[in-house]
């Protein structure tokens, strides 16, 4: 959330993610929305879905391939 807020993202930005997360440290977290940013890789740009969240952690982004 705060990465979120630090590249002046606004809330109109966020598309609704319904699903609870599990945090670091067991607890359950509500997700703030979704925000779909550009992402180089390389030479490519790529779409990516990021889940916006409101909770303490040591990374600024975790990025997974389902």
């Amino acid at each position: 959330y705060h990465l979120f807020k630090g590249l002046k993202l606004r809330f109109e930005d966020l598309t609704c993610y319904n699903s609870p997360l599990e945090g670091f440290d067991g607890k359950t977290v509500i997700p703030k929305g979704q925000v779909k940013l550009p992402v180089q890789t390389g030479s490519k740009v790529v779409e990516v879905d990021f889940i916006v969240v409101d909770a303490y952690s040591s990374y600024t982004a975790i990025v997974a391939r389902p």
